[in-house]
């Protein structure tokens, strides 16, 4: 993800916080700009391993009457409030895609490109090699050699690194539900969208150069209705929310300050959404997320909050630990051949009797997983620092 790197964004430079240089923003401003990107990586980063530990299920409906806490609590975690991790990278990390920019040419842009195949491509295929390779290990224990065959030879073998993966995603206004697809390593799916939005950036600056903020408008309507297109490599949030950082650099405008004034509004609204978001969390009578329809508005207010929420925490002088920072792109590529053993490990230690275990199973399946990325990265820091720069694009 753009935003997960040493220095200062998420690609790795959304995961990495480089120094905004925007002659239109004054010092302090970009200061206190680079403070609130560096300060989210790891929290967000949380929030996306718990995209991906959703818990031992329960069944769930729209009625939330009778449904224990544990839940409840695991529905607004990893159902709601972690749906703001990925659209915040791809808003960070378009921001910092035109970083230090003077002017926008081709040999910029083909420049940005190659910078971007060592930072972004480079993990993406090796990760995802390592993806496949522990799907085979997995097949070869169950002594389902054919299958390995098959996955690697078969006609679809190409698919392991872009679409191997399918599942249905949200439904648009005109009640259409569309597929969502990843490669093998399922979160890589977010650095295959990035890479795909920066080959497109020159039509979202276009877009923005002769429409202002018209183009913007736009994309937001896609993004709120769902009805942009949906192809592996294409989705409505990552032409919005990276197409949006393009904007508001473009332009000159601090995110940290944008809504400043404002904020109070902002986290009302959110926190509205958020209740009428956990209130459709479920299906209706044809079988249709109804989260499709409210989540997008959730989404957006609660982005603009969240950057309020770190701005105002920033302003105390609260900093995360550089290694937590730092790591947060090796936890992105690395967690989901974690999750689960440390399903295992937690399974055995807590059960699941009651939904206080079922609680602490759920956390601390995240937590032990996190906790293990951020040693390994640590180790591999400390003794082995090439192949750690090489696993993490250089960061």
């Amino acid at each position: 993800m753009e935003g997960l790197g040493q220095n200062a964004g998420f690609s790795p430079e959304s995961m990495t916080i480089m120094p905004l240089q925007n002659e239109g923003v004054e010092k302090n401003s970009r200061e206190q700009l680079y403070q609130v990107f560096n300060w989210l990586r790891f929290p967000l980063m949380v929030l996306v391993v718990f995209v991906h530990v959703t818990g031992p299920s329960a069944v769930l409906n729209a009625d939330l009457a009778g449904i224990g806490y544990y839940d409840l609590f695991r529905r607004a975690l990893s159902l709601v409030l972690a749906q703001l991790a990925v659209p915040m990278f791809f808003f960070i990390s378009g921001y910092l895609f035109l970083n230090r920019l003077q002017d926008w040419n081709w040999g910029v842009y083909s420049g940005k490109l190659k910078k971007r195949c060592k930072s972004l491509l480079v993990p993406y295929v090796v990760w995802n090699t390592i993806g496949i390779l522990v799907v085979c290990f997995a097949l070869y224990r169950q002594g389902a050699v054919n299958e390995i065959r098959h996955l690697l030879l078969g006609a679809d073998s190409w698919k392991l690194y872009w679409c191997s993966r399918i599942w249905a995603g949200p439904t648009d206004w005109l009640g259409v539900t569309h597929a969502v697809t990843s490669p093998c390593l399922q979160p890589l799916w977010f650095l295959r969208d990035l890479m795909v939005v920066m080959v497109l950036s020159p039509l979202l600056w276009a877009l923005f150069r002769y429409t202002r903020v018209w183009g913007l408008l736009l994309l937001l309507l896609g993004y709120l209705s769902q009805c942009l297109p949906v192809v592996p490599g294409i989705t409505p949030a990552s032409l919005f929310f990276f197409g949006a950082g393009m904007y508001m650099n473009m332009n000159n405008i601090d995110p940290s300050r944008w809504t400043w004034r404002y904020r109070y509004v902002f986290h009302a609204v959110t926190l509205l959404l958020f209740i009428v978001t956990m209130m459709c969390v479920g299906y209706d009578a044809n079988g249709r997320p109804m989260i499709s329809m409210v989540n997008p508005f959730f989404v957006v207010f609660g982005c603009i909050s969240t950057i309020n929420v770190a701005t105002a925490i920033v302003k105390t002088g609260h900093r995360i630990p550089e290694l937590l920072s730092s790591s947060a792109f090796f936890i992105f590529v690395s967690h989901a051949l974690l999750l689960e053993t440390s399903n295992q490990l937690t399974k055995f230690i807590f059960g699941s009797g009651n939904a206080l275990m079922l609680t602490l199973r759920y956390l601390f399946t995240a937590f032990i997983a996190i906790a293990t990325c951020v040693l390994c990265y640590w180790l591999l820091r400390k003794f082995a620092p090439r192949l750690c720069g090489f696993l993490t694009g250089q960061r």
